[in-house]
């Protein structure tokens, strides 16, 4: 997420990115751009790495103008009912992290 220390809009916020902070430089893929209601502009990247790298440039360039956070993932309960007595918890773990990568 990006925010403006200096109350500019969204649309300032994403051409100072696009301009200044030069993502296709450090070699960064946006999956997308998004402006939210509040004023913030929320950036997704394909991964963790990508994103923290983003973070230390746009600090670096742009840090007085622009305030970034990053977004933790909440842990999630999983309830899983009526399980074949044959299937092991840790089968089911690694099922489960291998169908949802992004979780691991």
């Amino acid at each position: 997420m990006l925010r403006s220390k200096i109350n500019q809009l969204p649309e300032m916020i994403k051409k100072l990115l696009k301009s200044r902070a030069y993502p296709s430089e450090i070699k960064v893929v946006i999956t997308s751009l998004n402006v939210l209601r509040d004023g913030r502009v929320m950036i997704e990247a394909r991964s963790k790495n990508e994103i923290e790298t983003l973070e230390e440039k746009i600090g670096e360039k742009r840090g007085e103008e622009l305030e970034v956070n990053i977004q933790k993932l909440r842990n999630r309960s999983l309830f899983l009912f009526d399980i074949p007595e044959d299937i092991t918890l840790e089968l089911v773990e690694e099922t489960h992290t291998l169908q949802n990568p992004e979780l691991d």
